[in-house]
């Protein structure tokens, strides 16, 4: 029988979280032959959140990791898959953004590859975000030379155990767009799809980076992009 984790991330997703249970909860029944769990790695939430999965898992619906305080995105990451413990993990970010069926597209291509990630079509998130996005790929694609390279930074991924193993003994180096770095490490190291998923954004106001800081994070990471790429033999 084999196995999958749905990983969720939740900072703050007090009026959505339930709602995105019952959705997981409900995919997860429709696989056949598959045994499945749901971890939300919840990363100090100040509305209520902790309070809903604390209820949620003491139901037996998820199994909730805890930080009493904001630790960001990657360490919430590691966290979960340092957790899992299945054959496949599956994250997704919260806050009903992206067409939760579109799960299964990936997980009847899920042994054809390392690693498969999503890349977000007909967005309706602001100008700004989408343009941002457009350009770290654009250099991307440039600074590698591979113009297959489409939505590197997507939240929407399964990953298998072979792949989701080796980051999590290796870990992750950049500062920002940790989810960038995971696509790169498998370009180089493993084997990867990318799929066309619907993506709906989220509505009100967003829990990922303020537009303000969108550009000097890229700048950053930038610095990080270059040492990985000067550095090109993982180990």
């Amino acid at each position: 029988m084999e196995t999958v984790t749905i990983l969720l991330l939740a900072y703050n997703e007090a009026e959505t979280i339930e709602t995105e249970i019952a959705a997981w909860k409900k995919i997860t029944e429709t696989l056949k032959n598959v045994r499945s769990e749901i971890v939300i790695v919840e990363d100090g939430s100040t509305d209520g959140t902790t309070q809903i999965l604390q209820r949620q898992m003491e139901g037996g619906f998820i199994k909730h990791l805890h930080s009493p305080v904001r630790a960001g995105y990657k360490s919430a990451l590691m966290r979960g898959l340092k957790e899992a413990k299945s054959d496949y993990v599956f994250m997704s970010d919260t806050g009903l953004k992206n067409e939760l069926s579109d799960f299964y597209k990936f997980w009847n291509l899920r042994k054809q590859c390392d690693l498969l990630v999503g890349h977000k079509i007909a967005r309706s998130d602001s100008y700004f975000r989408r343009l941002m996005t457009y350009t770290f790929n654009l250099y991307l694609r440039i600074l590698f030379w591979d113009s297959a390279l489409k939505d590197t930074d997507c939240g929407f991924r399964l990953l298998n155990q072979n792949f989701y193993n080796f980051v999590s003994r290796r870990g992750l180096k950049f500062k920002e767009f940790a989810n960038a770095e995971m696509t790169l490490v498998a370009r180089e190291k493993f084997t990867f799809i990318q799929m066309p998923i619907s993506y709906k954004g989220r509505r009100g106001e967003s829990r990922g980076l303020p537009p303000k800081k969108i550009p000097k994070a890229i700048f950053g990471v930038v610095r990080d992009i270059q040492s990985f790429k000067k550095n090109i033999t993982l180990k």
